[in-house]
């Protein structure tokens, strides 16, 4: 999965976050299918369809939402606190790319190494508004794959429109060099003759977005999550990337019980 897929699907425990909270304090379940479009920015990937089950449980102060297993640390008044172990699926296969056109930026497909996918430990606090929500997460990944850190820093706003709650939102993610430079630098040994090494430096990533989430009194629920990205040049200057935004949808269906 693209780094797109990957964070809408990371979205999907975020809005179902939000309707979670206002569930009793003893455990439910919910479970469903999800649906991510995302328009890959790797040389030759695009569109790409990815369809994944959901499941999600919510306990008195832990929680499995989707591919987020967290604990609550405080929820007083507007304010919590949550540390998690996360899924980073932004890896990718380098089979998946188009060769010649790697070729011609200067990488060697054949001797390009798969990216793995991560698991990121975090930190992140919430404070609610009446007509604001305000996010700040420190993530840091645990597995061993790109070793990095990530500080997303998010801005919400909440609209509630009957059973319909629509969140535009802005975000501001920050990738570490070791994060940005595992998934979009090329080593010196995965060019080319006369190829060069490109190293992807810290940078910042801003997006924008919408997040929808509808309840039903039967139990069913849908979540949708439209959003785009725009790459800094120290990320889109990489020859493994074609494009300098990525852009995706995510949309689920499911119940809970």
């Amino acid at each position: 999965m693209k780094p797109t897929a990957a964070r809408l699907a990371l979205a999907l425990g975020a809005l179902a976050a939000g309707s979670a909270a206002a569930q009793p304090a003893a455990p439910t379940w919910s479970i469903g299918v999800g649906t991510v479009a995302s328009d890959s920015p790797y040389v030759g990937e695009g569109t790409r369809l990815r369809a994944f089950p959901f499941i999600g449980w919510e306990g008195e102060r832990a929680y499995l939402r989707g591919l987020d297993l967290g604990l609550q640390l405080l929820d007083r008044g507007p304010w919590s606190l949550d540390v998690a172990l996360s899924a980073r699926l932004d890896g990718f296969e380098a089979k998946d790319l188009d060769a010649a056109r790697l070729a011609a930026a200067g990488v060697d497909r054949a001797r390009l190494d798969d990216r793995s996918d991560g698991v990121d430990a975090s930190l992140s606090a919430r404070w609610r508004g009446d007509a604001i929500e305000l996010r700040a997460e420190a993530r840091h990944d645990v597995s061993g794959a790109s070793e990095g850190s990530e500080l997303r820093l998010r801005a919400g706003w909440p609209l509630q429109a009957g059973a319909w709650r629509w969140t535009p939102y802005l975000q501001g993610s920050w990738l570490s060099s070791d994060l940005a430079d595992y998934y979009y630098g090329v080593a010196a040994d995965e060019t080319t003759a006369g190829g060069a090494a490109y190293r992807a430096d810290s940078a910042w990533v801003p997006e924008a977005g919408l997040g929808l989430n509808r309840g039903f009194r039967s139990g069913w629920f849908l979540l949708a999550n439209l959003r785009y990205a725009a790459l800094p040049d120290a990320l889109a200057d990489s020859p493994l990337l074609q494009d300098d935004a990525e852009a995706g949808l995510f949309l689920a269906l499911g119940k809970g019980f």
